[in-house]
């Protein structure tokens, strides 16, 4: 499963500090989830083109990183 591309989760709480192995991912969709925070290992996506967080009410903060993204 590490060459995942795409993920689409809905009516989740949580997002494991696995997902950063998942090397291939390129495409999330975190929308209309309940997650509060992304774990840090996010950052380490390089394969990351997309990730969908719209209506997600209770996200409260990303992960430092992020700006380092490509």
């Amino acid at each position: 499963m590490t060459h995942l591309c795409s993920l689409n989760l809905f009516r989740v709480e949580n997002l494991p500090s696995a997902i950063g192995k998942l090397k291939h991912l390129r495409f999330i969709d975190l929308s209309h989830t309940f997650i509060t925070l992304l774990p840090n290992s996010i950052t380490s996506l390089y394969n990351l083109h997309t990730l969908k967080i719209s209506l997600c009410p209770t996200l409260v903060k990303l992960p430092e990183g992020m700006g380092d993204m490509v």
